[in-house]
């Protein structure tokens, strides 16, 4: 199934694509404040981080790591 493009993880990808607009928002507006309407090439971002930030003491070490890393990156605080 895999070489039929199944998506064995959905969560990690939904991850991934999140992250991505993530930094292409930054990238745009020097900040991270996403509205909640916002979308990034077709994704809805500002829903991708509302959510987040509703669950943030869900997130994986790894994941906390990640955001932190493009925080502190850009001079933001975490």
């Amino acid at each position: 199934m895999s070489a039929l493009g199944f998506d064995w993880d959905p969560l990690t990808a939904t991850w991934g694509e999140g992250f991505a607009a993530l930094k292409q928002f930054w990238e745009r507006e020097s900040h991270c404040r996403v509205p909640q309407t916002d979308e990034e090439s077709d994704y809805e971002l500002g829903h991708w981080v509302s959510n987040w930030r509703s669950r943030k003491d869900d997130l994986s070490p790894e994941r906390r790591q990640a955001l932190c890393i493009v925080l502190r990156r850009h001079g933001l605080r975490e």
